[in-house]
């Protein structure tokens, strides 16, 4: 079962008739917290950092992998850490990501709303009240 504010989300989507995948039993944590503390542990090896870092990446990847099965045109993370490691470990190499636009889900529901805010402009203009 889905946390609420992903709930919210997931229905958000529907009433856009947005397709979308989701897979709970077979996406993974992204790792970013381990790969934050890395950044903070100064006395942390550079290899052991390194090798931590390199694991984040892999999970990253397995999410990644079940966006390319599900032929995906965009990344939406729920988790802000998700969408923030992504940028990071993902923005000098557009084939890892796989070239899809990806962002937060709060971002793309402000491109959501926008959408919708132009589209429903653009119907009052020949909409005329005497």
């Amino acid at each position: 079962m889905a946390i609420p504010e992903l709930q919210a989300f997931i229905r958000l989507l529907q009433l856009a008739e947005i397709d979308y995948t989701y897979s709970p039993d077979k996406e993974v944590c992204c790792g970013a917290p381990i790969w934050e503390d890395t950044i903070e542990l100064v006395d942390m090896k550079d290899e052991r950092r390194k090798e931590i870092q390199d694991k984040c990446k892999g999970f990253m990847e397995i999410n990644n992998s079940l966006g390319r099965q599900a032929q995906a045109k965009n990344m939406i993370y729920a988790c802000h850490n998700c969408a923030s490691l992504a940028r990071r470990t993902f923005a000098q190499d557009s084939d890892h990501h796989f070239g899809l636009r990806s962002c937060h889900k709060i971002t793309f529901t402000i491109y959501l709303l926008i959408d919708m805010a132009l589209l429903y402009n653009s119907n009052l203009h020949g909409i005329h009240y005497d």
